[in-house]
């Protein structure tokens, strides 16, 4: 089963953050309970999502919506 991250976020609503600011981003396979709207200014990121690698470059505006489940345990 794939781990949900849940309540991720100190606080509801809008939180905005700089990457540089960001240690390396998860490296197990998970899930979100939020949205996020991710936007690059320059650079390459590279995501894996839904098993398949993606590379964002450039002046660049990623959305990322959470999966709804019925029953979570």
């Amino acid at each position: 089963m794939i781990p949900i991250h849940n309540k991720e976020l100190s606080t509801q609503g809008i939180e905005m953050l700089p990457f540089k600011d960001l240690s390396q981003g998860p490296a197990v396979p998970h899930r979100d309970d939020h949205y996020m709207f991710i936007l690059q200014q320059k650079g390459r990121s590279c995501w894996t999502i839904d098993f398949k690698q993606w590379t964002v470059e450039g002046v660049s505006i990623c959305f990322v919506a959470p999966v709804k489940f019925t029953n979570v345990y």
